[in-house]
């Protein structure tokens, strides 16, 4: 689900069970050639340098789940408790401003996907 690539790509490489369902459904519906260009435009979306500042967001969310002991099935889509656990639990540590940043990584990595917000 989150494989070994650079920083930049996290947001369209690393995938959870409902993003991956949902593709799949996807491809049934459309095939294999709509959704790949659909894929490749989103992940053009967004400049390079952006899409690492994101990174950094949803990096932090996994290992904020791993600390939780959260599924993968739970972190996409968020619920609203699991995502301001995560705003709590880095309250205080990091800047709102550091936080703001990291949930606009975790809603884009959400978008990117398909999943709602």
């Amino acid at each position: 689900l989150l494989p070994q690539v650079r920083a930049k790509d996290h947001l369209h490489a690393w995938s959870s069970p409902y993003s991956i369902s949902l593709r799949e459904e996807r491809i049934r519906e459309f095939g294999i050639n709509v959704v790949t260009k659909g894929e490749a435009a989103k992940a053009s979306g967004l400049a390079d340098s952006t899409k690492s500042t994101y990174a950094a967001g949803l990096r932090r969310w996994h290992q904020y789940c791993d600390l939780e002991n959260i599924p993968h099935t739970l972190r996409m889509p968020a619920s609203i408790t699991l995502i301001l656990g995560f705003i709590g639990h880095y309250m205080g540590t990091v800047s709102g401003l550091t936080i703001r940043s990291w949930l606009s990584g975790i809603r884009s990595w959400h978008i990117q996907h398909g999943a709602p917000w």
